[in-house]
């Protein structure tokens, strides 16, 4: 008598379905993983681009007014602050070689209606640029003297400027010991302080000196 047949090799229609399921699962599951991965990393990528620019711009702040140089009694480039802006004379544009005394500035541009600050350098040719922004809707320059108390303005009105030819007394610097940028209050918020390194003297004319050494 001839034996039945059982079955015949290869997979069932239930069993293809299930491979088909398990299959598009595990699919699913390695593509949401490379997404999260992916998201993952633009996020970093973001928040070290972030530092990266917050750390470059720190640092450009800091070298332009750490080599602050004092210019002649009311000439346009002897140093001059106020709460949203600064100018004077550097060894140290960010936009040129350092060694030579050029004309630079600082300013804040509070947007009020975007909540937003705008940082803006400008180099020897006279032009403003924007180097950063930030979210804070108020921002200040701050300066300290010699007697380390920090004001909105400088020079402060009691101090006024040194004379050509004339030695400054302990509180009549030209330039303040230190700068400093507050960029508003809270999670977003950016502070930097800066010594100045150069003399708080003005430069003398030769003239000036020729006397000085008589």
């Amino acid at each position: 008598m001839r034996r039945a047949r059982t079955g015949e090799g290869g997979f069932t229609l239930i069993e293809m379905l299930v491979v088909l399921v398990l299959t598009a699962l595990l699919v699913t599951v390695v593509f949401e993983g490379l997404a999260r991965i992916a998201d993952l990393r633009v996020r970093l990528a973001r928040h070290l681009d972030g530092a990266l620019d917050e750390i470059m711009v720190g640092s450009w702040f800091r070298s332009s007014v750490a080599a602050l140089q004092p210019d002649l009694a009311d000439a346009p480039d002897a140093f001059r602050g106020s709460a949203s802006e600064m100018s004077g004379l550097t060894l140290k544009p960010i936009d040129l070689p350092a060694g030579g005394a050029t004309p630079f500035g600082w300013r804040l541009s509070p947007d009020a209606a975007s909540g937003a600050t705008r940082l803006f350098y400008r180099g020897g040719d006279g032009t403003w640029r924007e180097i950063a922004s930030w979210a804070a809707a108020s921002a200040r320059f701050l300066y300290a003297g010699p007697d380390g108390e920090w004001r909105s303005e400088w020079p402060p009105p009691r101090f006024g400027v040194v004379p050509l030819g004339q030695m400054g007394s302990h509180d009549q610097a030209q330039l303040p010991r230190f700068v400093r940028l507050e960029g508003g209050s809270g999670a977003g918020s950016r502070s930097v302080a800066a010594s100045v390194f150069g003399s708080r003297l003005p430069r003398q004319g030769i003239n000036s000196l020729s006397q000085a050494i008589r």
